[in-house]
């Protein structure tokens, strides 16, 4: 199926993930990364996940 630009969505598929495990996409620019650790600590911190994978990508078009 096609995922358009959910860099996260396909990412996880082509790490060989299960389909039932999320995916986000976020876009801040130049911070996307840092954020995406960000919430990734965030949810471990609360509670809310065990484990979390996390990162960046940059896109030059």
């Amino acid at each position: 199926a096609e995922q358009g630009m959910n860099v996260a969505r396909i990412g996880l598929l082509l790490a060989g993930l299960p389909n039932n495990v999320p995916g986000m996409t976020i876009n801040r620019f130049c911070s996307s990364g840092v954020q995406s650790v960000a919430l990734a600590a965030d949810r471990i911190r609360l509670g809310e996940a065990d484990v979390m994978l996390a990162g960046g990508t940059e896109s030059m078009t």
